[in-house]
């Protein structure tokens, strides 16, 4: 229970750290709960999972991307379709530091299909 009390917390400072400290009213009472003194206090993971931030688009964007490699071509390609409506709402950090590199990914994984012969393509 320590273990993930202390994880806990780490989360609420890595999330002011993302949020250059601007953090939504919704994020920022969250925060708060999560880097109480009282480790039993800070709720539990299973619950801070499913509020409103962890369920944002956004998240959801940086979770498909920790998997991008094993998604297949149209996968990423319907992910790619939603950006334009994700991007403008995610922290700064969040779209230099894990979408442009994601999206390299993206056009490396492209450029290596566009070499392949014709009939090995999907």
């Amino acid at each position: 229970k320590a273990a993930a009390a202390s994880d806990i917390w780490a989360l609420a400072q890595l999330l002011t750290e993302i949020h250059d400290d601007e953090l939504p009213p919704t994020l920022a009472k969250l925060t708060k709960r999560m880097s109480m003194t009282s480790p039993a206090s800070r709720g539990k993971a299973g619950q801070i999972a499913k509020t409103a931030y962890f369920q944002h688009p956004v998240v959801a964007a940086l979770d498909f991307i920790q998997n991008l490699t094993l998604k297949d071509h149209n996968e990423v390609l319907a992910f790619l379709r939603t950006l334009p409506a994700v991007l403008p709402t995610a922290p700064p950090k969040a779209c230099v530091f894990t979408f442009v590199p994601a999206l390299k990914t993206c056009l490396e994984r492209s450029s290596a299909q566009d070499r392949r012969p014709e009939e090995n393509r999907e």
